[in-house]
């Protein structure tokens, strides 16, 4: 179900964005109804389903400030992902010679611990196995919660949203002040 609406959204989008005819439909009459925040959102999104320059207008110095918070999360993210392709090619290289790598490992440890090198290399193995199934394991639950409830409210492009909660999980992307 996912996936099919990762595709559907990335067709939908790309056609719109192709076309030229991407609009902001109008807010759902309920969004009026929610406390505090709700007339404030739905005026706000019916004056940018009716006039998006005049929505951007009246938040033009709000977002100038949100642009270099952005531009620099973006930038966060590349490096993420750049780090993310550059430990895919290691890992590679490193699996590549991995016999080598493990007798390098093994000498090391003994000139170390001694006795006990296998022990204390038996103890890293696991560490490293448990951290990277943890990391996996809670970025795979979190994705699938965050894709739960994205089908549940029925966000367009659900599928879409809910892989790049998971690249953003699997990265540890965090938010910096």
């Amino acid at each position: 179900m996912l996936s099919q609406t990762l595709v559907d959204g990335s067709q939908a989008v790309a056609a719109r964005l192709h076309n030229g005819t991407v609009t902001i439909p109008p807010p759902p009459p309920n969004i009026a109804t929610w406390p505090i925040i709700g007339q404030p959102l739905s005026d706000l999104w019916g004056l940018a389903s009716t006039n998006v320059s005049a929505a951007l207008g009246r938040f033009a110095p709000q977002l100038k400030g949100a642009a270099a918070q952005l531009l620099s999360a973006a930038a966060a993210v590349g490096l993420g992902v750049l780090q993310f392709f550059i430990s895919i090619v290691v890992a590679g290289l490193l699996l590549a010679n991995s016999s080598q790598g493990a007798r390098t490992s093994r000498r090391l440890a003994i000139h170390l611990f001694g006795n006990r090198a296998e022990e204390f290399e038996t103890l890293a193995g696991a560490t490293v196995r448990s951290v990277t199934t943890g990391i996996l394991g809670v970025a795979l639950i979190q994705s699938l919660l965050a894709a739960l409830g994205f089908l549940v409210v029925r966000l367009p492009g659900a599928g879409l949203w809910a892989l790049m909660f998971l690249i953003a999980a699997v990265l540890q992307v965090e938010a910096r002040h």
